[in-house]
């Protein structure tokens, strides 16, 4: 029962984590102050976790212009996809009006959520679908012993 609270737990935690970005996203967008970026760099790099897993990363460095100024910013381990063929292609982005520093990427939103929603709920699922597999099995085997016993009238 604790690994299937681990497991549980894991796949909240990707829930959350989804239900985060939207959350921190729509702070900027609902702003309205929206500019086109443009990809000037592309850092594709491997990742090592403590297992020694590796995963593959990529950094995105776009620049965008507000009011006369020039902005540089990167989307740091970004879910979306881009390569280097892509530099000197547009991004849509959103901007904090207070701090145009602070953006963010719908494109980067939606194909964070698209990875992490899914995957936490499919991860979350599993645990509830044991305990209820179990359950349903300790009180079918429970009841028919109560049925069995023949009353003595």
């Amino acid at each position: 029962i604790y690994i299937c609270m681990i497991v549980l737990l894991c796949g909240l935690t990707l829930i959350g984590g989804a239900y985060k970005s939207v959350n921190e996203s729509e702070k900027i967008t609902s702003q309205g102050h929206q500019a086109t970026a443009y990809i000037t760099r592309v850092s594709e790099y491997e990742v090592y976790d403590n297992d020694g897993n590796i995963s593959d990363a990529r950094d995105i460095y776009i620049k965008y212009e507000i009011n006369g100024v020039s902005y540089k910013n990167m989307i740091k381990k970004a879910y979306m996809y881009a390569s280097e063929h892509d530099i000197g292609k547009p991004v849509e982005i959103y901007y904090d009006g207070n701090d145009p520093n602070i953006i963010s990427v719908p494109d980067d939103v939606k194909s964070k959520v698209s990875v992490k929603l899914p995957l936490g709920i499919v991860i979350s699922a599993i645990p509830i679908v044991v305990f209820l597999f179990f359950t349903i099995k300790y009180f079918a085997q429970k009841k028919p012993q109560t049925e069995n016993q023949e009353s003595d009238f």
